[in-house]
């Protein structure tokens, strides 16, 4: 699959989780999005404005570092990228 098949899924995917959410909170507006990825996919920002209408932040192991999170034993797991997410 290419990067443009990938890039897709994920706008989709993000697509039916925002109207999933609406379903429960009909008032619910979103207009920002912070996207937590191990590493960086060109044209996904871009994509996720033009589709959905939503500015993105990206949140990688690289901008948790630079403002200084740090964790014990050494892990940079993905599924750690939740929670350092709710902490910034």
């Amino acid at each position: 699959m290419e990067i443009k098949e990938h890039i897709a899924r994920i706008v989709r995917e993000i697509e039916l989780s925002i109207l999933a959410c609406q379903e429960h909170v009909p008032d619910l507006h979103l207009d920002r999005l912070v996207l937590m990825a191990e590493s960086d996919l060109p044209g996904l920002e871009d994509q996720l404005g033009h589709e959905l209408g939503l500015s993105t932040d990206q949140l990688q192991w690289a901008h948790v570092e630079a403002v200084g999170w740090a964790h014990d034993g050494g892990s940079t797991s993905f599924a750690l990228l939740p929670v350092v997410a709710g902490l910034m």
